[in-house]
């Protein structure tokens, strides 16, 4: 039979592996958490430079404060789903290019126009999905009429149809899916950039 570990022994194991934490571990973790401190800031303020704040960074912890900032920007490097989110992507990719130089230049410019693209088939196919349904809509709101009457039939939207919004959500589903994998895929390398 399986033992059944109590949380106080959970705890206590926890509390044991932390301890273990040398003081390298803890230093990393203290640069990672400036540096993703720095990066929270660097949205904030638009006078925030990396290269001056990196010129004052241990040369011994660098890369792990720079892994920290890095971790933020790419978090904020998303599938825009409304027009608000490109300030914060376009910021996290300025972030980006000062931080790892012109190779990553070329990186942002191929991911904007990914991005940009991601949008454009959505709105595609999301205009496809609406035309297919407005050959239904006049049969929708005639049964809507007769069950609640001329009022609600023509408050009647394509927007409104469950069937449509559930075509949607299945065909949104699958766009996002294919261009997180590649979105993923350029984080990596990016992460991976010297």
């Amino acid at each position: 039979m399986a033992e059944i570990r109590s949380s106080i022994e959970i705890a206590l194991e926890r509390a044991n592996k932390i301890s273990e934490i040398t003081n390298e571990e803890k230093l990393n973790m203290k640069y990672e958490e400036e540096g993703k401190k720095i990066a929270v800031k660097f949205f904030n303020e638009t006078d925030i430079h990396f290269k001056e704040l990196l010129k004052n960074i241990d040369p011994a912890g660098l890369k792990i404060y720079i892994d920290g900032i890095m971790d933020i920007l790419l978090r904020n490097i998303i599938l825009p789903k409304e027009k608000e989110q490109w300030d914060a992507i376009n910021r996290a990719m300025e972030g980006i290019a000062e931080l790892k130089g012109s190779s990553a230049q070329n990186v942002m410019m191929q991911l904007r126009q990914f991005l940009s693209s991601y949008e454009e088939t959505k709105n595609g196919y999301y205009e496809q999905l609406k035309m297919q349904f407005e050959a239904k809509l006049p049969g929708i709101q005639e049964m809507v009429a007769q069950q609640y009457g001329q009022s609600m039939s023509s408050k009647m939207t394509i927007e409104a149809i469950p069937q449509f919004q559930q075509e949607w959500t299945k065909l949104s589903t699958e766009i996002n899916n294919q261009f997180i994998q590649k979105i993923n895929q350029i984080k990596e390398y990016l992460k991976n950039l010297p």
